[in-house]
């Protein structure tokens, strides 16, 4: 068996040290078992297919609009699917909320409804029960009730 440039390398250690004159005397004596041959060969054989790998870079360096296409469409998705609904549906709440008044009828994240009864810049009080009063943030509201949806339930 004649050792190859890939071999070299790997018993270059081992035959230094006993005293052999080359690697393929070492891979050719007894030291060197069978399962150490088959693993320096397909070791050849595995970086005889990477190096083509490597040296088959593209050297241009240019910006290529074809490869950054498919992230360009899945943002354009993204953004029509999931984004702009959101934002939509974000504006519509915060008029919401900047339009309740004392005497709106409110239900609040949490499940709970109620009557306004003051109604302040950042909180809101409401009355759940008769003399029962609450005070929530006004982003704690879920959704404005239509008049008379307390009475019914």
């Amino acid at each position: 068996m004649v050792a190859s440039r890939t071999a070299m390398p790997l018993a270059k250690a081992a035959w230094r040290h006993n005293g052999w004159k080359s690697a393929a005397a070492w891979l050719q004596s007894a030291t060197c078992t069978r399962n150490t041959r088959i693993q320096l060969e397909n070791r050849e054989y595995h970086s005889m297919f990477i190096a083509p790998a490597f040296a088959n870079t593209s050297a241009t360096g240019g910006f290529d609009l074809v490869s950054f296409l498919p992230m360009i469409v899945i943002f354009v998705l993204f953004w029509f699917l999931l984004i702009r609904p959101q934002q939509k549906k974000m504006k519509e709440h915060q008029k919401m909320l900047s339009e309740i008044n004392k005497g709106d009828e409110v239900a609040t994240q949490g499940g709970i409804v109620g009557r306004v009864t003051k109604a302040g810049e950042q909180y809101l009080s409401i009355e759940i029960a008769n003399g029962v009063e609450i005070n929530v943030q006004r982003g704690a509201v879920a959704t404005k009730l239509e008049k008379g949806t307390i009475k019914s339930l």
